[in-house]
């Protein structure tokens, strides 16, 4: 598998991962928006397990998250910017908007590891 191949498919699991952060799943498995969800609602311990196959990547031109029978556009021709900010600054999306940091950068301490402070 190539880096870029492993870039992209390391970036739509990220994707996917922290799309589910911003719905909240009910006890019966059921998305509830979270602009609707009420104080007293709780978060149960349930795990909900995504295999992914994805096949022919160099020609993935589109990708969709469907949860119950509701859409979720992952990465299709809407996607103007995806970006993992490992080691590079390297645009996965079609349109190739990469980067380069120069001078003045340093790295911090984060909760998730290091960020960049420009």
């Amino acid at each position: 598998m190539k880096r870029l191949d492993k870039i992209l498919l390391f970036s739509i699991i990220f994707v996917i991962f922290f799309s589910l952060i911003f719905f909240r799943l009910n006890l019966t498995g059921k998305v509830v928006d979270t602009n609707y969800i009420d104080s007293t609602d709780t978060i149960g311990s349930d795990i909900i397990s995504v295999l992914i196959n994805l096949y022919n990547l160099p020609t993935l031109d589109k990708f969709i998250f469907n949860w119950e029978g509701r859409e979720y556009p992952i990465y299709d021709e809407s996607l103007i910017l995806m970006m993992n900010f490992e080691d590079n600054v390297l645009d996965v999306s079609r349109y190739g908007h990469n980067g380069t940091i120069v001078s003045g950068v340093s790295y911090l301490d984060s909760k998730y590891g290091k960020g960049l402070n420009f």
